[in-house]
């Protein structure tokens, strides 16, 4: 049996940091991703949801040209969770995708 983790977005960018590590830059941004629906009284509700996600320009070349919110990308890659504990003793889970492929998609 083979496992899959693999997850494909396409939203607009939000915060955008980038870092130089070695001969590669780092970029840790969000991306909003929107699902539209029809509420139980017949009103369309559209719900937003914030992504965390991390690129390496080795694989993704187009991350230095991340500086400007509210881009619009298509992204490609596989979720990654992490656990740690904060000042007050209780556990917290964060969901981290990690980007393969990304796209800035010039509309």
């Amino acid at each position: 049996m083979e496992f899959i983790n693999r997850i494909e977005l396409q939203g607009l960018v939000g915060k955008v940091s980038l870092h130089k590590v070695g001969d590669q830059i780092c970029a840790r941004f969000s991306v909003c991703t929107e699902t539209t629906y029809q509420g139980e009284d017949g009103s369309i509700v559209v719900e937003c949801t914030w992504l965390n996600c991390t690129a390496w320009s080795g694989k993704c070349p187009q991350v230095t040209e991340l500086q400007q919110r509210e881009s619009k990308v298509h992204i490609i890659g596989r979720i990654r969770s992490s656990r740690y504990m904060t000042a007050n003793d209780e556990e917290r889970t964060i969901l981290e995708v990690f980007a393969n492929y990304l796209k800035i998609i010039n509309d």
